[in-house]
């Protein structure tokens, strides 16, 4: 696992939500989320803004059972940097980064929409998150 400078990180990946002081204050709304997964055997996430996917390392570190995570950025930069971060913690998990504004992504496989959207570090900066993101959700007719 790399830190956010890119360096080797020593913590394992079931424990990297205590290695962060900002994400631990975040550590019951983490849970939180993870808890909104119960009884999905196979979610799938996707985090809208980012960054460098600290959301969905918190979150892989206690449901490790995620199947697919859907990285969305402006940045290709933190995109590269989020892929690079989350190698050591996806186990089975697979990834896809697209990078644009929340209003175009669409997931690469079709019918395979999130269960659990997060725009939690990116709030500030999404215009019409909820719009989109509600009109996106599994089942809508968008």
């Amino acid at each position: 696992m790399t830190s956010l400078q890119g360096r080797p990180h020593p913590v394992p990946p079931h424990e990297y939500i205590q290695t962060l002081p900002h994400l631990t204050a975040y550590a019951a709304a983490v849970r939180l989320l993870a808890a909104t997964l119960h009884g999905v055997p196979e979610p799938v996430l996707l985090d809208v803004g980012t960054g460098t996917a600290q959301v969905p390392r918190a979150l892989l570190s206690i449901v490790p059972r995620l199947a697919h995570v859907d990285l969305v950025d402006v940045n290709q930069g933190m995109l590269a940097q989020a892929m690079a971060d989350l190698k050591a913690a996806l186990g089975a998990c697979t990834v896809s980064a697209y990078a644009g504004e929340a209003h175009t992504f669409t997931p690469q496989v079709p019918g395979r929409g999130p269960d659990l959207i997060t725009c939690c570090r990116a709030f500030h900066w999404e215009e019409s998150v909820f719009t989109v993101l509600l009109a996106r959700r599994p089942g809508s007719s968008s």
